[in-house]
């Protein structure tokens, strides 16, 4: 017996030391796995981050290739244009060389195009430029994230090989735990082999004893046992009932208490909120003593500027009265009839001044009265204000003192809730023991069993309530701090709104200057319209926007042809991801099945562990009983047959133990394919969310699309505006156009009179010698006439005649900037740029123009070819000499766009 008791003792020790090594095996894996875990999660994460990346890098880069199209195609719209212009100035130059409108034309529409080039220009360097520093920034990223991916790559290697390794130490360890069972299960065996035979030996020796005997003796102890464990039974359950009865006394108190504090929190919220209303009211009241403590301030100021006036006029009535009387001494000495007089008159002033003396004193008491009882009221209504904030500040603090106290109620409402709790676990705790015992026991105790199984269903309704009230509690607590939230806020509007009200008063002194400046923008706006040369360059700024608008609808039209491709691939994309949603439904589905499937074994694996405690609380009731029954066989040795039906439970408790063991590892393995699954499931879920980012992004680039639409249909309006505008501006300009035309006649005719006069002249002269001379004085005068009026004619003529050379000259210049343009286009360079950024003109040569001296015109004819010298010298000498060397320059001036002086001698104070 004591080899069979050693035995027994070692081969649980070995299961214990064999259970602890596989516990901790087990633990090790679930840590190992959970590090693993954590890292793939974080590798996912770094990996969704870096494909975000390159998704916006890609986008950008896409971006920046379309802007380089588009840019191109500009250049060459440009340069369409620019060939377009110069076949233009080709056919105006052959078919009218003499028509200074249409080369002025030309002038202001290549000057145009050239600034528009120039413009273009920059900002395609500009554009390119920054494109290649874009380039530059993305190939940068590119390097830096791929050197990021490689390093992450060989990290994430290492900690693989490291996981190997791990996962081959685990494995050598289980293959060394798996040795060890086998090694102890071979012992056990043996050892249970030995047992066996020994246990042959006793019952061949209980064999032979008495049965009958032992049978009486076994049954009178357990009817004597049963008596007794029943009589402890009844008495545990009075003890029961008597503690449920004391539940449920102390529950009803509970309930009352809920309800007084119910009671309690709907009286404070009465008590806060006539809290906010005495406070709206008091804010009202301060508002209303506010506006007449200002009353009463201006009051005080007008009473205090009356006294002053007062007391002025009474010093003024002083010093009158003191000179008077000085005058009234002076003539004292006079006589004495006249010293009465004064006396009397004298005194009946004094008299009168001591009586104006004294009103002034009543009044100057009665303002100093009203402004004692003014200050008073004001200090009554400033106590009564402060008295007022005092007592809303004694209700603040007996409001929160309230609140301190339900909180305080609560708190030990929640203990004495946790202290039921502990007693219904205790209560629990003891039904518990008592229906164990009540199972191993007979038949006879079902009907106690019934009345416990009622009992456990009153104590769930009572947890149940417990948990109401814990519900309720809660509920109390959210309102107490929604209550404490509303108070503070109440606080933060107040000063909220002192500082809106400083606020207004800022912004009221901004408003007054913007007022200021907004009606000296508005002279300079009236002296800005009334000039022509600034009305000009609207003019053209107008038609260089129109271009640049219609540049931009084609624009905007080839963008939204592109978007509706896109919209299209969104849709074909919307079918692929509504194919992909039902998918995942159905993998959904499967993974909701394999769920259940889960459940249901975690459920069998909870069964089977709460059957492997109640073998387990069998096996040590019957090894406590394999004790009793030990020291029975040494006391009697009779009992031999319960050692075998307890060594035969023993065996089948063996066998459950082993088979629940194979149970739990299948069930394991089971449990890591669903977390297999599981995994896949996830990943499967991140592609779509990722899809449909992807989805969202497109929508978004769609509406910006639909928004660029809207806005070119608001552009196109624009574009009729400025059309219409257009269009007015070109007949008030072909006007002005037919204003010159007929001043040209007036001169032309003016010129005809003028030669008409001087024959005239000329072949009279001999006659009106003779006897004409009343006829003179009258002819003199149209002459003078003829005169001024030729005079004021040819200075147009030179006006006009200096702005054609001007014209002529800088269409040269043009045609030698469009020849240098189209030299560098079809080398490959863009345009030569000068340090201040404008094209560089050729060298211009200055062709020698006509003139003729005694007609005194230009580019008609030379001097020596002119038809009237065939007048000879009888023609009368010319009132103005042109007579200049041949090939002569005449100085011009840029800036005063005038012949006369030259750019570098002009004043820039004295231009027009």
């Amino acid at each position: 017996k004591e080899r069979m008791e050693k035995m027994e003792e070692e081969a649980k020790k070995k299961l214990e030391e064999v259970k602890q090594e596989q516990e901790q095996t087990v633990d090790s894996l679930r840590n190992v796995v959970e590090e693993l875990k954590k890292e793939l999660s974080s590798v996912n994460e770094t990996q969704l981050e870096k494909t975000k990346t390159i998704q916006t890098l890609e986008l950008e880069k896409g971006d920046l290739e379309r802007k380089a199209a588009t840019l191109e195609e500009k250049l060459t719209a440009s340069s369409e244009q620019k060939h377009k212009l110069e076949n233009d100035i080709a056919q105006l130059m052959d078919n009218s060389s003499d028509s200074s409108e249409k080369l002025a034309k030309l002038n202001q529409d290549l000057r145009e195009k050239e600034t528009l080039l120039e413009s273009t220009v920059e900002t395609f360097n500009q554009k390119l430029q920054h494109l290649e520093r874009q380039e530059q920034e993305m190939k940068q990223k590119l390097q830096l994230q791929s050197e990021e991916a490689a390093q992450n790559v060989k990290e994430l290697k290492t900690k693989l090989e490291e996981m190997s390794n791990r996962e081959k130490d685990l494995d050598l360890k289980l293959a060394h735990t798996n040795e060890n069972l086998a090694k102890t299960e071979t012992e056990l065996k043996e050892r249970l082999g030995e047992i066996e035979q020994e246990k042959k030996t006793i019952h061949e020796l209980e064999m032979s004893l008495k049965s009958v005997e032992n049978k009486e003796k076994d049954a009178s102890d357990r009817v004597e046992k049963l008596e007794k464990e029943k009589i402890e039974l009844e008495k545990k359950l009075e003890v029961e009932i008597k503690l449920k009865e004391e539940f449920e006394v102390a529950n009803k108190n509970e309930s009352s208490v809920v309800d007084s504090l119910k009671k309690k929190i709907a009286e404070s919220e009465k008590m806060i909120v006539e809290f906010n209303e005495k406070v709206t009211k008091a804010t009202e009241e301060n508002n209303q003593l506010k506006v007449s403590n200002e009353e009463i301030e201006k009051r005080n100021e007008k009473l205090a500027t009356d006294i002053r006036n007062m007391n002025e006029e009474n010093e003024k009535k002083i010093k009158q009265l003191e000179t008077k009387c000085e005058e009234m001494i002076k003539q004292m000495s006079l006589g004495d009839e006249e010293k009465n007089g004064k006396l009397n008159e004298i005194n009946t002033l004094l008299s009168e001044k001591e009586k104006i003396i004294e009103q002034l004193s009543k009044d100057v008491r009665e303002n100093s009265e009203a402004k004692t009882q003014l200050e008073e009221s004001l200090q009554q209504k400033s106590k009564a204000l402060e008295d007022s904030q005092a007592k809303y500040q004694e209700a603040l603090t007996a409001s929160e003192k309230q609140i301190t106290e339900l909180t305080g109620s609560v708190e030990s409402y929640t203990k004495s809730l946790t202290e039921k709790t502990e007693e219904l676990k205790t209560v629990n705790e003891a039904i518990a023991r008592l229906q164990a015992e009540q199972n191993n026991q007979q038949g006879d105790l079902k009907e106690k069993t019934n009345v416990l199984a009622e009992q456990e269903n009153k104590i769930k309704q009572l947890s149940e309530a417990l948990e109401s009230v814990g519900d309720e509690k809660s509920k109390l607590d959210g309102v107490i701090k929604e209550l404490k939230i509303d108070r503070d806020k109440l606080s933060d509007e107040l000063k909220q709104k002192t500082v809106r009200i400083d606020e207004l008063s800022n912004t009221n002194e901004e408003l007054a200057k913007l007022k200021t400046l907004l009606q000296d923008n508005q002279k300079t706006i009236e002296a800005i319209i009334g000039e022509k040369d600034k009305f000009k360059v609207a003019l053209s700024e107008k038609d260089e926007e129109i271009k640049k608008m219609i540049a931009d609808k084609e624009h905007n039209e080839k963008e939204f042809v592109k978007m509706r491709d896109a919209k299209k691939q969104l849709e074909e994309k919307n079918d692929d991801l509504l194919d992909l949603s039902h998918e995942l439904e159905s993998a959904k589905q499967g993974l909701d099945s394999y769920v259940e499937e889960i459940r249901g074994l975690k459920e069998s694996l909870n069964g089977k562990a709460e059957d492997m405690k109640t073998l387990s609380e069998e096996k040590t009731r019957l090894e406590k009983e394999m004790e009793t029954m030990q020291e029975k066989l040494e006391a009697e040795e009779r009992s031999a047959k319960r050692a075998v039906f307890l060594e035969s439970q023993l065996e089948k408790s063996n066998k459950l133990i082993k088979q629940l063991t194979a149970v739990t590892t299948e069930q394991k393995e089971r449990a890591d394919k669903m977390e297999a699954t599981l995994k896949a499931q996830a990943e499967s879920e991140t592609e779509n969310v990722t899809l449909k980012r992807t989805v969202t992004e497109l929508k978004a680039a769609l509406q910006e699309a639909e928004a660029k639409s809207a806005a070119t249909s608001s552009n196109t309006v624009e574009l009729d505006q400025l059309r219409s505008k257009l269009c007015s501006l070109e007949r008030d300009r072909t006007r002005l156009e037919q204003d010159k035309t007929r001043l040209e006649t007036q001169v032309t005719e003016l010129k005809q009179t003028k030669s008409t006069t001087a024959t005239s002249n000329t072949s009279s002269s001999s006659v009106a010698s003779n006897g004409v001379k009343e006829q003179g004085a009258g002819d003199t005068s149209d002459v003078a006439k003829l005169i001024e009026e030729k005079d004021f004619a040819e200075s147009q003529v030179n006006f006009l005649n200096s702005i054609i050379a001007d014209q002529q000259r800088s269409l040269e210049e043009l045609k030698s900037t469009v020849k240098e343009l189209e030299t560098n286009s079809r080398t490959g360079i863009i345009g030569a740029v000068s340090s201040e950024g404008k094209v560089i003109a050729g060298t211009r040569v200055i062709t020698p123009r006509l003139f003729c001296d005694i007609c005194d015109i230009f580019d008609a004819h030379d001097t020596d070819d002119c038809p009237r010298q065939a007048g000879g010298d009888d023609s009368p000498p010319l009132e103005q000499s042109h007579v200049l060397p041949r090939n002569h320059e005449r100085p011009y001036c840029d800036t005063c766009e005038m012949f006369g002086h030259d750019t570098a001698d002009c004043n820039d104070e004295e231009t027009f």
